[in-house]
C-alpha cells in the first residue's frame, strides 16, 4: 500500500503519521495501524519542501516513510524524570508530575539517567515512567506484554506503558535505582532503549592500601578499550542549485572512529572554479544523542553569512554579497567541531543546497565601420559666346497722302511704302561668362 503527497518542511518539526483502515469501506468502521504493529506514531523531520511517500505492509504492520527531505526524527533531551504513583519514600512521595524537580534524573554518562531511592518500602506494589523535559510528549515505559525484572535490563517502549515491580523481602525496607538507558534508541523505530530497577545495588568499595614496601618492579595497569563511536559522512550537492561548483567535498576520509568524550573537526572544501561566489546555502544532519555540536564556521567567509544551530541535530548556514566571495579552494571552507557522546554508530549527511557565482556580462566588440570619403570633381562649363548679327536698317521712302502706284519703281530692292508701320529692331547683343541682354526699341509710324 503506497501514499504520495506534497509537504512543506517546517523548520525544527516533527511530522507524524499512522494507517488508518476503513473496514469494509465504512468510515465508522476504522482500524488504526501504527509503526511495525504497534500502537506508535511514525515520527519524521524534513529538511526541505519535498514529496513524501508513506509505505505500508499489511502482511508485517511495517510502516515507511520515504523522500528527498525526510531524515530521521532528533529529539531534544534537556533532562529526564522518574514519574509515577510515589508512595513513602519512592518517588519522594510524589505522584505522576514529570515536572517534579525532587525526581530529576542524573545524566551518569550521555544517554544514561539514573536516580536512587533510600528506605523503600518492600512488598508494593510500584508503578512508574521516565519522562523528558518537564512533559509527556517524549516518555518511556513497558513494552507490552512484559514484566519488570529486577537487578538486570529490561527493553523500555517509547510512549509505553506503565512499569510495574514489587521487592519482595523479609526486610522491610531496601534502596531502589531506576535507570534509564537510550544510548542506542532508534529515534526512527522506537527500539533499543532498556530501563533497569536495581535493589540495594552494592557501590564499588574502596580497598585500604597495605604497608607492604613496594616491588621495584613497575606496575602493569591494564586500562579498558574506551568506547568508540563511529562517524559516516556523506556529502552531496543538491540537483536544484543555481550554479555547480567545480568541487565540494569532505577533507579527509567520509568514515572515522572517535572515542567517546573526544571531540573532533570535520572540514569541508569548495572550489568554485576561481570565480566569484554570490550566494550560498548547505545544511547538516546529525543524530544529537551521539554527538553535540561544539562549534560551526565559515572561514573564508567574513561578511553576510548566518549559521543556525538552534535545533539539535541540524547545522544551517547562508551567506549573500552581490559583489561575490573569493573561495580559496586548497584552505577550509566550513569547519565543523562535536564532542562524541555515545559510543556505536552515527551517519551523517551534509548538503550544498544552494550555490550561485556572480554574472559575468561577455563584452560585445563591433569592428568598426570606415566610410572612405568620395571626391566629386567640379564640372566646368565653358562660357558660350554668340556672335552678334547686325541686320541692317531698312529705310522707307515718304510719300504724300494721296500717293499713286507708281509703276516705275525699279527692282533694285526697294521696299514699297504704305500705310503699314514698319520697325526697326536693333539688336545688341552683349556677351559674357555668364549671360546675355536683349534690347528691343520699337519705332513709331513716320
Amino acid at each position: 500500500m503506497l501514499r504520495t503527497a506534497d509537504v512543506a518542511a517546517e523548520e525544527g518539526a516533527l511530522y507524524q503519521v499512522k494507517v488508518v483502515q476503513f473496514v469494509g469501506g465504512d468510515p465508522a468502521n476504522a482500524v488504526w495501524h501504527g509503526m511495525d504493529g504497534t500502537d506508535l506514531n511514525y515520527d519524521f523531520m524534513l529538511t526541505k519542501d519535498c514529496d513524501v511517500t508513506v509505505t505500508y505492509n499489511p502482511q508485517t504492520g511495517e510502516i515507511n516513510v520515504y523522500g528527498d527531505g525526510v531524515i530521521p526524527p532528533v529529539y531534544n533531551i534537556s533532562y529526564m524524570t522518574a514519574v509515577g504513583a510515589g508512595q513513602g519514600n519512592f518517588l519522594n512521595g510524589i505522584t505522576w508530575d514529570p515536572a517534579a524537580a525532587e525526581n530529576r534524573m542524573t545524566e551518569v554518562k550521555p544517554g544514561v539517567y539514573e536516580i536512587t531511592y533510600e528506605d523503600v518500602d518492600t512488598n508494593t506494589e510500584y508503578q512508574f515512567k521516565f519522562a523528558a523535559n518537564g512533559g509527556w510528549d517524549i516518555n518511556w515505559g513497558l513494552v507490552k506484554d512484559t514484566e519488570a525484572k529486577l537487578n538486570e535490563a529490561n527493553p523500555s517502549q517509547y510512549n509505553g506503558e506503565n512499569i510495574l515491580f514489587n521487592v519482595e523481602s523479609e526486610d522491610d525496607t531496601c534502596n531502589v535505582t531506576l535507570q534509564l538507558d537510550i544510548t542506542n534508541w532508534d529515534t526512527t523505530k522506537k527500539t533499543g532503549a532498556t530501563y533497569t530497577i536495581f535493589v540495594n545495588r552494592e557501590e564499588p568499595t574502596t580497598v585500604a592500601p597495605t604497608t607492604e614496601a613496594p616491588t621495584t618492579e613497575a606496575p602493569t595497569t591494564t586500562q579498558p578499550a574506551p568506547e568508540t563511536l563511529a562517524v559516516n559522512v556523506n556529502t552531496g550537492v543538491s540537483e536544484h542549485v543555481t550554479d555547480m561548483p567545480k568541487a565540494f567535498a569532505l577533507d579527509g576520509e567520509a568514515a572515522k572512529t572517535v572515542n567517546v568524550g573526544d571531540t573532533f573537526t570535520l572540514t569541508w572544501k569548495l572550489d568554485s572554479d576561481a570565480k566569484a561566489v554570490e550566494s550560498l546555502q548547505w545544511i547538516y544532519n546529525y543524530d544529537a544523542t551521539k554527538l553535540e555540536l561544539v562549534k560551526a564556521e565559515m572561514p573564508q567567509i567574513t561578511s553576510g553569512a548566518e549559521i543556525n544551530d538552534t535545533v539539535a541535530g541540524v547545522v544551517k548556514a547562508n551567506a549573500s554579497n552581490i559583489y561575490g566571495y573569493a573561495v580559496d579552494a586548497d584552505n577550509a571552507f566550513i569547519n565543523l567541531t562535536f564532542k562524541a557522546l555515545a559510543s556505536g554508530t552515527v551517519d551523517t549527511t551534509m548538503t550544498l543546497d544552494e550555490f550561485a557565482l556572480v554574472p559575468v556580462e561577455e563584452p560585445t566588440t563591433e569592428a568598426p565601420t570606415t566610410v572612405e570619403p568620395t571626391t566629386v570633381a567640379p564640372t566646368t562649363v565653358e562660357p558660350t559666346t554668340v556672335a552678334p548679327t547686325t541686320v541692317a536698317p531698312t529705310t522707307k521712302k515718304s510719300t504724300s497722302d494721296s500717293a499713286t502706284k507708281d509703276s516705275s519703281n525699279s527692282s533694285n530692292g526697294t521696299v514699297k511704302t504704305g500705310s503699314a508701320s514698319m520697325a526697326v529692331i536693333i539688336l545688341l547683343v552683349l556677351v559674357s561668362a555668364t549671360a546675355a541682354i536683349y534690347f528691343a526699341r520699337r519705332r513709331d509710324k513716320e
